[in-house]
């Protein structure tokens, strides 16, 4: 074979290769992918499962403040509008709320609630039950306790938001991992 003709070959699959990583850079950058290795039926059955609806009671919700219809998912909860904002959707998961202190207990505070995390949407008295892990931080932050410690630093009247590690929608006591004073 003569040098020209190797030169001709080598042209055409420089040409080639080059054309190709075009074509495999454009379907990438549309998301298309021009290789199926790993593709199973079964992968693509997944990706188009319609995913399950999530209900109130799915997610653990308890059922004070909630009809059966909202407990079910069947009725949802339309939250009233913030000032220049959209309505919203109470979410069948609700893990913080803020209220109140009523009175504080050995191993526990009780609250007034805003009402946030019922489905009716009514001011409720909580008990925020503390563990040894619960983390309490005063109004400025400077200060944190863990434990039972914490609840020491109460009295009745502060304003507290806080944090549960479960669902606490429709529920009146429950575990706190989290409480802040905020005045």
């Amino acid at each position: 074979m003569n040098e020209s003709k190797k030169s001709l070959i080598i042209i055409i699959l420089a040409v080639a290769i080059f054309a190709f990583i075009i074509f495999a850079v454009q379907q990438k950058i549309h998301g298309k992918s021009i290789f199926n290795f790993g593709k199973t039926e079964k992968n693509t059955e997944q990706e188009n499962k319609i995913p399950e609806i999530v209900t109130p009671e799915t997610a653990g919700a308890g059922k004070v403040g909630e009809t059966e219809e909202t407990l079910r998912g069947e009725d949802r909860v339309v939250l009233p509008a913030e000032q220049n904002g959209p309505a919203q959707v109470l979410p069948p998961a609700i893990f913080n709320d803020s209220g109140e202190v009523e009175k504080v207990k050995e191993d526990s505070l009780i609250i007034m609630s805003s009402g946030y995390s019922f489905a009716d949407q009514k001011p409720r008295q909580l008990t925020l039950k503390y563990t040894e892990a619960t983390r309490t931080n005063n109004a400025d932050r400077t200060k944190f306790w863990t434990g039972f410690e914490g609840l020491k630093n109460f009295k009745a009247g502060d304003k507290i938001t806080f944090e549960s590690p479960e669902n606490i929608r429709g529920k009146t006591e429950f575990d706190v991992s989290y409480v802040n004073q905020y005045q």
